[in-house]
């Protein structure tokens, strides 16, 4: 009791030295800082990077210092805090709100701390009530610092609370939540600015507006400067796709044009003299580089198509043509054909007949499989060919 009332003379003392009415001392104080750190777990309800304001009404008169606590250099100043509130916000859009409720509220303070190279520290603490939206989590505690390395906050103790703030150097806060089983998370960050509403000047505020307005003039630029960059990569990632595209067509247009020029030799296959195994050999030398282009092509195609494997909306499309191409690639070819020939006796007189198979040349088809890069062949099937029809002229027709 005596320490209080010791407390409060000398305070009273300190307000007439200062000339100020003692009515002026209480205010209102105000605070506002940025989030740094969030627990994970309070996500997405809140977030680093958001911003923490808030106000309280401090009378000085009122506070008290808390027995057993004092020391030469330490103590505790407890009550004349009320009314106090907070806000989280994002953009000026409060996302959480928590208010003070009845429990301890004030500030321990170390003056010349010996173990931190003489540093000032003033910690606050207000208990708090508030629900974080759409979770279980709720706000205890609010906990504010107040840190002047070169020990000229506090100049005697317990400290006088001077009507434009504590001169701090550096400041940070502490918000501290709890879920149904008792768990604990934690919201920290930075403070821009702690102190009686009354100590900021109309340029002050004026100053503070116009740093709120250029923060999120800041925030817009960079993000229309995103926006800019991601279209451009959009638009070149368009083009390398579109310029893919016609190579694939290109690709396509030339195996096609092989695969004519392929046929066109097939039916050149024809003998017609007696040099029948020189050109049997030209034709199939030809078909050999025509179906060494084929596999260089394909090859060049399965390349293509592991390259475009990045590109997953390009995928089904290109598995869709090369479905198509393994249809076509896999049509059935003709049968063999059975020619009943008639032979003519030595004075022209039918002496009977013979019949001859005549079976086709099988070219086979490299079929690709994606998966392995391999190339298989295959013979088209012949089951499902109509019977031949007979002929009666003479030889066969491959001799004709």
């Amino acid at each position: 009791m005596f320490r209080t009332l010791h407390c409060s003379t000398w305070l009273i003392l300190l307000m007439v030295w200062a000339n100020l009415p003692l009515d002026a001392q209480e205010a209102t104080w105000i605070f506002e800082g940025v989030a740094t750190e969030a627990d994970p777990r309070l996500a997405p309800a809140l977030k680093s990077g958001w911003v923490l304001s808030g106000s309280f009404l401090l009378d000085p008169l009122e506070m008290e210092e808390a027995a057993g606590l004092e020391t030469d250099r330490s103590g505790r100043l407890s009550n004349g805090l009320s009314e106090a509130e907070l806000t989280v916000d994002l953009y000026h859009q409060v996302k959480f709100q928590g208010l003070q409720v009845p429990g301890m509220a004030g500030f321990d303070y170390q003056n010349d701390d010996p173990d931190e190279d003489g540093r000032d520290l003033i910690g606050w603490f207000i208990p708090m009530r508030g629900k974080v939206k759409d979770t279980d989590w709720s706000i205890r505690w609010l906990q504010i610092w107040l840190l002047d390395v070169e020990g000229r906050m506090i100049r005697t103790t317990p400290p006088p609370i001077p009507p434009s703030g504590f001169p701090w150097k550096s400041s940070w806060f502490r918000l501290g939540f709890v879920n149904s089983d008792g768990e604990e998370a934690f919201m920290e960050g930075t403070l821009e600015f702690f102190v009686p509403e009354a100590a900021l000047s109309e340029k002050e505020e004026d100053d503070l507006w116009e740093s709120v307005v250029a923060g999120l003039s800041r925030e817009l630029i960079d993000r229309d400067a995103r926006i800019e960059l991601l279209s451009n990569e959009l638009e070149e990632a368009r083009q390398r796709l579109e310029s893919v595209r016609r190579m694939v067509d290109l690709l396509v247009e030339e195996r096609e044009s092989l695969q004519r020029e392929k046929d066109r030799l097939e039916e050149r296959v024809q003998p017609e003299n007696s040099s029948l195994d020189n050109k049997l050999t030209q034709l199939t030398a030809e078909k050999a580089i025509a179906e060494e282009s084929l596999v260089e092509l394909q090859e060049r195609n399965l390349a293509l198509a592991e390259t475009l494997g990045h590109s997953e909306r390009e995928r089904r499309r290109l598995q869709g043509e090369l479905g198509d191409l393994r249809a076509a690639m896999n049509a059935p070819g003709p049968t063999p054909e059975v020619i009943v020939e008639e032979v003519l006796g030595s004075e022209g007189a039918p002496a009977g007949t013979i019949t001859v198979f005549e079976r086709p040349m099988v070219i086979e088809k490299p079929v690709a499989v994606p998966s392995t890069g391999e190339v298989q062949t295959e013979r088209p099937s012949t089951s499902s060919q109509k019977a031949p029809e007979r002929r009666s002229r003479f030889g066969p027709r491959k001799f004709r």
